[in-house]
């Protein structure tokens, strides 16, 4: 009863209106990454287009990868009148909003069947609208909330981004099932709708930064805001070996994870079939493992959670393989989901807490922006290559190669444990880690 008393004043930082403004915001961010990656495989698949050609455009994912390039010029650049009536951050959401939009209604409007080249290019823009988007919405969160409270900021960001995942991923391919593409990507357009109203409703927060740096020259702008965040990362001891870890945790899921669907879609699942399962029960998975990751994170030494989950991860590919044989069962992809989803939702939680643990706070924006970068270059590298072996090789190869490139990133956390003497534990409150 004690415990259960106490449940009010545990969750109720959570009714802040700035909670449900970020929280919207974290939808927006997250609404778009499957429009360019899992949800377009399937639409590509149906249409015929050749697995290498699919898995080709994972590399127009490339600007999630680089957005570390404008994110300097994007905390400190103003936009005339948007900026002027809205301030700083909330202009630049709304600009990127407004883009975003558009963009992705461009696409709807394409067919990748009629001119690949074409809807290749409306890709691209979203992808570049939407890694802007992200640029700003960690920088607005970050500013938002005092020290204390980014805990329940960062918690609330990614639950809002798994949200926005879940509807861009289920809910697209639901109502591309009955619908068809193009009016399920014209509905995802205005779910974009939400993130403008979280920007109209919030308020605008401290541009402390950009004062502190009105008074200087250019060339010192340029290195207090571009160069300075990069210099203080590599103070940190073996910043060049942490650098390449980070890029290789993900290999194995990566390499999996663009060619998920049109394998689903080949085993003999329909479109149904892997919204329901694969991404709305898939999402319950997905947090049950960010739960245990959680736990981990509380509990073990960083370096022996992010080891520990890597081998994980490596594992469950091989429950691909089991499907394979299985076939079209809905109870095996059930089972193979839960697997899958639970280990990577693991590994994400302890691997966002490890890459938070690097960043100066004064320069946490752009320096979460290098980080997360360098994190999803392996999707993007990866996961273009991904298509290329299965046309080679088939799917059982395809597995057991996901398996093997996962290892030299479990390896460089080994060796980094070893140069490591010590790295906190408890590095954001409990509510973080629970949800991520």
């Amino acid at each position: 009863m004690r415990y259960i008393s106490q449940l009010p004043h545990l969750f109720g930082p959570y009714w802040d209106k700035r909670v449900v403004v970020v929280l919207c915001l974290g939808f927006a961010s997250g609404l778009p990454l499957s429009l360019v990656m899992s949800s377009l495989s399937v639409w590509l698949a149906e249409g015929g287009i050749s697995k290498t050609d699919i898995a080709l455009f994972a590399y127009l994912g490339t600007p999630y990868v680089l957005k570390f390039l404008w994110a300097p010029f994007v905390d400190h650049l103003q936009l005339g009148k948007m900026t002027r009536i809205f301030g700083k951050r909330r202009g630049w959401l709304l600009t990127t909003q407004i883009i975003l939009m558009t963009t992705i209604a461009i696409m709807a409007l394409n067919d990748p069947m009629h001119d690949l080249s074409v809807f290749a290019w409306c890709t691209l823009a979203v992808a570049i609208a939407s890694a802007t988007q992200d640029i700003v919405v960690d920088a607005y969160r970050i500013e938002l909330f005092d020290d204390h409270e980014q805990g329940i900021g960062a918690a609330t960001a990614i639950f809002g981004y798994r949200l926005g995942m879940m509807v861009s991923s289920a809910g697209c391919l639901i109502v591309a099932h009955y619908f068809g593409w193009q009016m399920a990507y014209l509905v995802m357009a205005n779910f974009v709708l939400i993130g403008v109203g979280a920007t109209l409703l919030g308020k605008e927060p401290s541009t402390r930064v950009a004062e502190t740096n009105a008074h200087l020259n250019p060339a010192a702008v340029i290195r207090q805001v571009v160069v300075r965040p990069f210099t203080r990362f590599m103070e940190h001891k073996s910043w060049l070996l942490i650098l390449v870890a980070i890029i290789l945790y993900k290999f194995g899921d990566a390499f999996v994870g663009i060619m998920t669907n049109p394998f689903l879609l080949e085993v003999g699942f329909n479109k149904a079939d892997i919204a329901y399962v694969v991404k709305i029960f898939g999402f319950g998975a997905v947090i049950l493992g960010g739960f245990f990751g959680g736990l981990l994170i509380a509990r073990m030494q960083m370096y022996n959670a992010l080891i520990l989950c890597g081998l994980l991860q490596l594992a469950s590919n091989f429950i691909f393989i089991i499907q394979y044989y299985v076939g079209d069962s809905i109870g095996m992809l059930a089972v193979t989901i839960s697997i899958e989803n639970i280990t990577s939702g693991m590994g994400t939680a302890v691997f966002v807490a490890y890459i938070s643990s690097l960043c100066d706070k004064s320069l946490s924006a752009t320096q979460y922006a290098l980080l997360s970068a360098f994190a999803s270059l392996g999707r993007t590298l990866v996961g273009g290559s991904s298509g290329v072996v299965v046309d080679a090789m088939g799917w059982i190869p395809f597995f057991v190669a996901s398996m093997a490139i996962a290892l030299p990133g479990i390896v460089l956390f080994v060796v980094l444990k070893r140069k490591t003497r010590y790295i906190p534990t408890r590095l954001m409150s409990p509510s973080t880690t629970l949800i991520v």
